[in-house]
């Protein structure tokens, strides 16, 4: 599965390069006409070659949305939330019970229960109205105890989903203010190397002097090298973590972390504008519409700070989370049946 993502990155990152790099010339020196149209090209093109191979796709039939998983146990869970929890995790209602019953499980594995959030297994409580038939009982008022298990394995994530969306928070400042540095600088051909160059930028202005671009280049590799690791490290994290009946939702975690991450600096930035807008420096503050005349070092200082505390959480994080494949073989479950089953072998 890594190899798969390792060569998606690489042609996700050629692409970025062409259009950073030739169509780019193409808009500034031809004509953007000519732009749009390879851009049109393009599309067509990766349109064809998708549609040559759909004989050789696998595909695997919905089971449902996730997010409607998650809500009906958490609907239900609170609904139930009075009542007492059985001491005994067997006697939760589960995929046996319901097949039992007749009812359609749609591939659903039975997982082993686990001690954590243990709130949610109210969702899987039979009740005296749902005790004579509980196959007929409503998904928002009793959900399986695997139901409830794969709803919780998504929570267990949720620490490490929330302490990246940091990473993209500054990687959105390298298509923002970098380029705006880059533009004061001399372009003839992590965030703390960023605050360094951005202060020596600062100093030298105010001498006359026009630094290289090429200063910039420690902060642009520090953050290219860490959006690799990330972006596959997150990609291969969701998709393995995520359980077997909601993997739709794997990609959706990581791709919301990098769309937050960008929300998330344009919140930072309208705060440390509002905050330090009437500083000594004029009402521009730290990010003054003229990089001269603001402190962008200072901001780029405060981003470097934030990196830093956020990782001893994700650090935290990680290492109290316990990966699926060790957690299932402490319950005798191989993981490999388990991803036979997903793939359909």
């Amino acid at each position: 599965m890594m190899r798969f993502f390792n060569w998606f990155y690489f042609f996700v990152s050629i692409g970025a390069l062409l259009a950073v790099t030739v169509l780019v010339y193409v808009q500034d020196n031809i004509g953007r006409r000519w732009g749009y149209g390879i851009c049109a090209v393009g599309i067509l093109a990766g349109l064809g070659v998708f549609l040559c191979g759909t004989k050789m796709y696998r595909f695997k039939k919905l089971v449902g949305s996730p997010l409607t998983q998650v809500a009906a146990v958490t609907t239900a869970a609170w609904s139930k939330r009075t009542l007492p929890l059985p001491s005994d995790p067997s006697k939760l209602y589960d995929v046996d019970d319901a097949a039992a019953a007749g009812e359609d499980l749609k591939g659903k594995q039975k997982l082993p229960h686990s001690k954590e959030c243990r709130f949610l297994d109210h969702a899987a409580i039979i009740d005296r109205a749902e005790a004579a038939s509980p196959a007929e009982a409503s998904k928002w008022t009793l959900c399986t105890r695997t139901d409830v298990e794969e709803v919780k394995q998504v929570v267990r994530m949720l620490p490490i989903w929330a302490t990246t969306i940091m990473f993209w928070t500054i990687h959105a400042q390298m298509t923002t203010f970098a380029v705006e540095q880059a533009s004061l600088m001399d372009r003839g051909i992590g965030m703390a190397a960023a605050a360094i160059v951005e202060r020596h930028r600062l100093t030298s202005s105010t001498h006359g002097v026009t630094l290289t671009v090429f200063l910039l280049m420690p902060q642009f590799l520090l953050v290219g090298a860490g959006e690799a690791f990330t972006y596959m490290g997150q990609l291969d994290f969701f998709l393995r973590e995520c359980p077997k009946g909601m993997k739709t939702m794997s990609t959706g975690l990581f791709l919301s972390t990098c769309a937050l991450g960008f929300f998330f600096s344009t919140v930072t930035v309208t705060i440390v504008h509002k905050v330090t807008g009437h500083g000594p420096r004029g009402s521009g503050g730290w990010l003054a519409d003229n990089l001269d005349q603001g402190r962008l070092d200072y901001f780029y200082w405060l981003l470097a700070v934030m990196s830093a505390i956020n990782i001893i959480f994700f650090t935290m994080a990680a290492r109290g989370y316990m990966y699926k494949e060790k957690r299932l073989a402490d319950a005798g479950i191989e993981l490999a049946d388990e991803e036979a089953v997903i793939v359909g072998h």
